[in-house]
Parts: C-alpha cells; structure tokens; sequence
C-alpha cells in the first residue's frame, strides 16, 4: 500500500471516529425523545383522494425537514399491490407543529393509483420534498 493510500485512509478512519463519537447520551432526567413516526401496517389517506387508502409493510430512506413552524418526516414506503402482489414504493408524509409532540394521521402518495408502477425511488428525498411542499400549498 503507498504512502498516499495509506495517509487517507487513516484520516478517513479518523473523520469516521470523530463523527460516530460525538453523539451525546441523554441524561436520567432527560427525554430522549425517540419515537416510531411511522409504525408497520398504518393506513395512509392518499394526498389526493381521500377515499384511497393505503397500508405499508417496510420503510426506507426517512428525512426530517423544518419548513415554516412544521417539522415534516418523510419516508419511502413499500406495499404489496392487492391485485398482482407486486412490491410497489409510494411517499409517505407526516407533519407536526415544531412546538407540539403530535404527529398528524399522515398522508401518502401512492403512485399505483394513478396506474404508474414503481418499484424503487433512486434518490427519493428531492422528490418527496417537491410533493409535500405542494401539499402544504
């Protein structure tokens, strides 16, 4: 290994160590607040119809945004299409009053709906940025 590699990859391991080392421990007397958004199986409204409904097996790629006194979590969430049992990706959304501690219901879109199948979002947070900050329009 050459001189070079081997520099790197020591400040790289250093950079790595520094980061996952300076996370701080909630106290006794502390809440720690961590909670579960979103749980397996929650029924979702679809943004756009309310009277589609969806329920989701596995999630992916969550993201936390702050966006005019909202805090809104984002998700990509998996299903089972009901009619060919296919594995389908929508966006799930939730969103809360950054003062308050409760989640809304949640909202989703479910592109099986519209009769567009996905099965993967490549880079899923631009998007759902994009759609939940429509939703708030």
């Amino acid at each position: 290994m050459s001189r070079r590699v081997f520099t790197s990859a020591v400040l790289l391991l250093l950079f790595v160590m520094m980061c996952c080392g300076s996370g701080a421990a909630p106290t006794e007397a502390s809440n720690s607040g961590k909670r579960i958004i979103f749980q397996v199986n929650e029924s979702f409204s679809d943004s756009w119809n309310e009277s589609l409904v969806q329920a989701f097996h596995s999630f992916r790629a969550p993201s936390l945004a702050y966006v005019s006194g909202f805090v809104v979590a984002t998700v990509e969430a998996h299903y089972k299409n009901s009619t060919d049992q296919k594995s389908c990706v929508s966006i799930a959304a939730k969103s809360m009053i950054s003062s308050g501690g409760t989640w809304t219901n949640g909202t989703a879109v479910v592109f099986d709906h519209y009769d567009v199948k996905i099965d993967r979002l490549l880079s899923p947070l631009p998007l759902r940025m994009v759609i939940v900050m429509i939703q708030m329009l």
